[in-house]
């Protein structure tokens, strides 16, 4: 059986066009193909596996935008014709074989990714896979979280990362009534699920921020909230000159490199930054505007407001197990969303990979069923 994965030029052309896609991926050429897996399953054999541990094969898979560093350096080492690598971070998948140790999954359970991160027995803690294209893969069971089998596929696929991380760092800020709120980079997945947890929290102040002119109107439409739209070409602190973009009390961000050294004096006093991530993961993932060009706010500045006025700075990798219980409780009740932007189940490898790399305007996930 096929699964997806960059591939070596060379191997790419002599690949059925109708199952191959090419995109230039931050002036990098990458070559992706569907392939034959390099694990060959076989149901009615017993596997050579940890007895604590489950196979999983994939139904469907998704990207986020760690995955572009990863695939970035996997391009680099893309020079034995055989080699393939599988990508992606999320799925969704059925257990397939249970090791003799395991008592807490079974075969035909319907499963996504756990990355909780406080570290375990057994397994580390953490995104469980970078390879979730790979159509079989081995996982302990505690690296698993069954779910219903009626939550939709591509939602299935795409509720790990951005969901856990994102109730982890609302729980993280300690929110308050009355409270003013801004949530940066308001397109990307992360900041759209927490804004999907906020939402339901009448009592406070939300701003969302963003680059893209096209997401305004969703933003402020699906989650009641005022809109800072940045303009990609001056420095960042000019979007946020009006006196009413200013002493917020809770700031979350899912790219502190973007934009920490600006926001970080518009906070008011015993307010909170939360951030996740950075937004240039690899040498070639270089800023896509100036606002984090020259030296904008000095460390002394920002750390002088920060102290003078009680503010926390809180990184978060991640969350807990129940903060992705809770995700899914709460999707499940209605209370929570993911926003997808498309299904892509015919084999449209060219599609799913223009849709999940190039730019967009057309918010959420995109996944690739097998």
């Amino acid at each position: 059986m096929k699964q997806l994965a960059v591939i070596n030029k060379e191997v790419w052309e002599q690949c059925d066009p109708s199952e191959s896609a090419y995109i230039k991926l931050n002036d990098t050429n990458i070559y992706f193909s569907l392939v034959e897996s390099t694990i060959n399953f076989n149901e009615t054999d017993k596997p050579k596996i940890d007895d604590e541990h489950v196979i999983v094969k994939k139904i469907a898979f998704s990207v986020n935008y760690r995955d572009r560093s990863l695939i970035l350096s996997a391009s680099e080492f893309m020079t034995t014709k055989n080699m393939q690598f599988p990508f992606g971070s999320e799925f969704v998948g059925e257990v397939v074989y249970v090791g003799s140790k395991v008592n807490t999954l079974k075969c035909g359970d319907r499963v996504i990714s756990n990355a909780s991160m406080p570290i375990c027995p057994g397994y580390l803690p953490g995104i469980p896979s970078n390879y979730a294209s790979r159509l079989y893969e081995e996982f302990h069971p505690g690296k698993l979280l069954r779910v219903p089998e009626n939550l939709p596929v591509d939602v299935a696929a795409s509720f790990t990362i951005a969901s856990q991380t994102a109730y982890s760092m609302v729980r993280r800020s300690q929110i308050n009534a009355g409270e003013k709120v801004l949530i940066t980079a308001g397109s990307s997945n992360t900041s759209l699920a927490m804004a999907e947890v906020l939402k339901k929290n009448k009592d406070i102040n939300l701003f969302i921020s963003t680059t893209s002119k096209p997401m305004e109107a969703f933003l402020s439409r699906q989650y009641n909230a005022k809109v800072i739209t940045i303009d990609a070409q001056r420095p960042l602190a000019d979007s946020f000159t009006n006196s009413d973009y200013s002493n917020f009390d809770v700031i979350l961000d899912p790219f502190v490199d973007l934009h920490f050294p600006s926001l970080s004096i518009q906070l008011a006093d015993y307010g909170r930054y939360v951030t996740c991530g950075f937004f240039r993961q690899h040498t070639k993932m270089g800023y896509a505007d100036t606002q984090t060009q020259g030296p904008g706010t000095s460390i002394e500045k920002m750390f002088t407001h920060f102290m003078s006025k009680n503010i926390s700075f809180i990184g978060n990798c991640l969350g807990t197990t129940t903060d992705l219980e809770n995700a899914l409780a709460d999707y499940c009740n209605g209370l929570f969303d993911v926003q997808i932007n498309c299904l892509v189940d015919n084999g449209d490898v060219q599609k799913f990979v223009n849709e999940t790399f190039l730019k967009r305007e057309k918010p959420g996930k995109v996944v690739y069923k097998y």
